[in-house]
């Protein structure tokens, strides 16, 4: 583990196709293409033999990474005997971008002294290890064959040398040398590789400035936001759940998975999140994709996507060695054959939030709702994977819990007159579940929800509730779950997800945020604001948080993990609102 970066420093840029992992010494170790569910080209991250992009001085020199402001354009400082320079690093084709395809743009500047970089570009293609099979050296640059894949580089003399290519810089205070990595047979020219770079910085800078949040956490709002629109396709309008795949939920661990495909749940929250912070078009792009992606299934619903809103995603284990060892690295995902019941209530709350903000529902999404909703009233019964994906199926509090959401906000949205159904029949049968939840899966005699009927452990998932509306039957039966899952479930700020995996894994981030957003919406307010505080402050040293972290600050699991940004924003405009009409 001493050779590999911590999850916890690694920097992630994208274009809104997919993303590019920078470790701590200025080394690009993932990155898919053409697009982020695509061939690993790049790997080093999961195993050392796997492709690799290296830009360093030659000889000792130390390096501070920080993003240009406002922007997902990483900048290297790099100090060594004779001289420093800066490395720009961007995905180019984001948001304003004029790439038309994917490319990797490393500008370098030397700010003073001399100094000589020395780059090595590893390119691998299929799941991360086949060599090339062809390597053209041509005026604009080499061309670089793979299985599937033809990507190319540019902006220097370069060397082909063990399967790499390879080849150094020499500056002087002032001069300017940019490198590229496109996918497709020729990189840009260096002047319009650097005006790429230049355009896209001023492209994220736009669209930061549309943003609305001026609170306590401005500086973690504006990064998480900026981490979640790295996700979202402008291909499609899909959400990715995370950058990356097989980076590991605790050290030499098995939970290894992909998460590079679109979960309703997370892809819900976080176009709730940016809506909240004012930037709807992604909303907009992300339910069309949605209406689309409903109706190869409706009426059923996977918990997942792929991107291009296909159904399958089969797993099948990759020969890469994993982060640290740990393995297997899987590629797909097998649960979106599962049944997670959640689903539906996670999207309905989406849709009237959404409407809330003036974001009409296109009508291939109302029809799917219709369906999917007809369809809840007969399974809701059923036991189900829950919300963390646990095998067997059981009776998880809290999907029957979005259950019921998913029935009221629907009858709701249908008196509106914004979706065709049985009103009444929706709001029955939110009355029996509720009845259901309240009877079977509370505990009286501890004051608690459990996390599943017939059990006596606590689910932290349960806090959605809170905030997400569900109406208990009492409001101590809220207080009671929050006092109940501090203490069997907290650790320090942080939360473990389930009495069941506390123990085996890390502490879950999304779960302390969703804690402080419940205990802001409970109006505990001052609890809230010195949870969020605590929470904030173990960021990642750029901004950028995983899904896990241990109670040293280590983080784990794939990176930037939507669901937790997605919650740190929406804690954070809850409490804002919330203090600010106190």
């Amino acid at each position: 583990m001493s050779d590999l970066p911590q999850i916890r420093e690694l920097a992630v840029i994208g274009d809104a196709r997919t993303t590019a992992v920078i470790g701590p010494e200025g080394s690009v170790e993932l990155l898919c293409l053409p697009q982020l569910d695509d061939q690993i080209v790049f790997g080093r991250l999961l195993d050392p033999q796997a492709g690799v992009f290296e830009l360093r001085p030659q000889g000792p020199a130390t390096a501070e990474q920080r993003y240009a402001r406002d922007s997902n354009v990483l900048v290297t400082r790099w100090r060594c005997a004779d001289g420093a320079a800066v490395v720009c690093d961007a995905l180019i084709g984001g948001p304003g971008g004029e790439a038309a395809t994917t490319t990797l743009v490393r500008r370098v500047d030397c700010v003073t002294g001399r100094v000589r970089m020395r780059f090595r570009l590893a390119p691998r293609f299929g799941e991360g290890l086949a060599p090339p099979h062809a390597v053209e050296t041509r005026s604009g640059g080499v061309r670089i064959d793979g299985p599937g894949l033809v990507v190319s580089f540019g902006g220097a003399a370069a060397e082909w040398d063990d399967d790499a290519l390879v080849g150094t810089l020499e500056l002087e205070a002032g001069e300017r040398r940019t490198l590229s990595f496109a996918h497709g047979e020729s990189p840009p020219a260096p002047e319009l590789a650097a005006r790429y770079l230049d355009t896209t910085i001023r492209a994220w800078r736009a669209w930061t400035a549309g943003l609305q949040y001026d609170g306590r956490w401005s500086e973690a709002v504006v990064r998480s936001a900026l981490a979640l629109r790295m996700l979202i396709r402008d291909t499609s309008g899909a959400i990715a759940a995370a950058g990356t795949l097989g980076l590991p939920e605790q050290p030499g661990g098995e939970r290894n998975y992909d998460y590079r495909y679109c979960w309703l749940r997370d892809a819900s929250f976080v176009v709730d999140a940016l809506c909240s912070v004012g930037a709807r078009e992604s909303a907009r792009r992300y339910l069309e994709w949605l209406g689309s992606a409903l109706e190869s299934t409706t009426p059923s619903l996977q918990p997942f996507y792929r991107l291009d809103g296909g159904r399958d995603a089969p797993e099948r284990i990759a020969a890469l060695l994993g982060y640290g060892g740990a393995s297997p690295v899987r590629i797909g995902n097998r649960a979106f054959q599962q049944l997670q019941l959640g689903s539906c209530g996670d999207m309905l709350q989406s849709c009237a939030l959404l409407h809330e903000h003036r974001i009409d529902l296109p009508l291939a999404l109302t029809r799917g709702i219709a369906r999917a909703i007809d369809h809840l009233t007969t399974i809701w019964r059923e036991p189900d994977s829950g919300i963390w994906e646990i095998e067997p199926t059981r009776q998880h509090t809290w999907s029957k819990m979005a259950c019921w959401i998913a029935f009221t906000r629907a009858a709701e949205l249908q008196e509106r007159g914004l979706v065709d159904g049985d009103a009444p029949a929706w709001r029955r049968a939110a009355a029996e579940l509720r009845e259901h939840i309240e009877t079977r899966h509370y505990c009286t005699r501890r004051g608690t929800y459990l996390a599943a009927e017939g059990e006596s452990g606590l689910d932290a998932a349960v806090l959605l509730g809170v905030f997400m509306g569900y109406e208990p039957s009492s409001p101590e039966r809220w207080t009671g779950t929050l006092e109940a899952i501090d203490r069997e479930l907290g650790a320090g700020p942080l939360l473990y997800r389930t009495t069941e995996l506390r123990g085996h894994e890390r502490t879950f981030l999304p779960c302390a945020f969703w804690r402080a957003h419940a205990l802001a919406r409970l109006g505990r307010l001052d609890e809230a604001r010195d949870l969020l505080d605590q929470l904030v402050a173990g960021t990642g040293a750029l901004g950028l948080f995983a899904e896990e972290a241990d109670e040293s600050g280590g983080q784990w699991g794939n990176v930037p993990q939507a669901l937790t940004h997605a919650a740190l924003i929406s804690a954070c405009v809850t409490y804002e609102q919330l203090a600010g009409s106190g």
